[in-house]
């Protein structure tokens, strides 16, 4: 089995649609921006996936598309069968129950056929779509800007770190080299002596 484009890109779509979906309805636009895929080929997309009840769509200023129904409900089986139709690696009427293969009972193959076609439909229908979203959280946005404050915010506390040489308590200093120190230490060792 191979995916189209539709597959490819309309889980991307329902992906970043996961990741920034605090915000509020997502609007084609702002997708369309991040994933680099056409405005029009997106509102398709949309289209397949509001008949398949995976997203509902808002209207108003602020409209967009959300879920429709809850992130635990939503599998990847369920995106890509709504994008792409049938999931199956090969067609077999026997394996699918029409009798029109007058082959069926001494076909040794419809058994690998089967066995492929209820991998792959396994594969996808265990991969839940709130489980795939939550990797990608370092997309760009408000999510990237929280990272890049949180990184500051470590990098300003390892910075704050009490002078070992011996300053008030209460008040920082910078990082000192540890040649520095040493020297330090040696002047007030030196200092401590002749005032002793």
């Amino acid at each position: 089995m191979k995916l189209s484009t539709n597959g490819r890109y309309g889980l991307r779509a329902l992906i970043d649609l996961a990741v920034h979906a605090d915000e509020g309805a997502v609007s084609i636009q702002s997708i369309a921006e991040r994933q680099k895929i056409s405005e029009s080929y997106l509102e398709q997309l949309a289209r397949l996936l509001k008949k398949a009840g995976i997203i509902v769509s808002v209207r108003g200023a602020k409209g967009g598309y959300q879920l429709g129904r809850p992130a635990e409900e939503i599998s990847v089986g369920d995106i890509l069968r709504a994008l792409e139709g049938n999931l199956n690696a090969v067609t077999c009427p026997a394996n699918e129950g029409s009798g029109s293969c007058e082959e069926a009972d001494f076909c040794v193959t419809r058994f690998v056929w089967k066995r492929i076609n209820d991998s792959i439909t396994q594969a996808v229908d265990n991969w839940w779509r709130r489980a795939i979203s939550l990797p990608v959280r370092a997309q760009p946005g408000k999510t990237r800007q929280r990272q890049e404050r949180q990184r500051r915010a470590a990098v300003h506390r390892r910075k704050k770190k009490t002078d070992p040489g011996g300053h008030a308590a209460g008040i920082t200093a910078r990082t000192v080299h540890p040649e520095r120190k040493r020297k330090y230490r040696n002047r007030r060792r030196q200092k401590n002596d002749l005032s002793g």
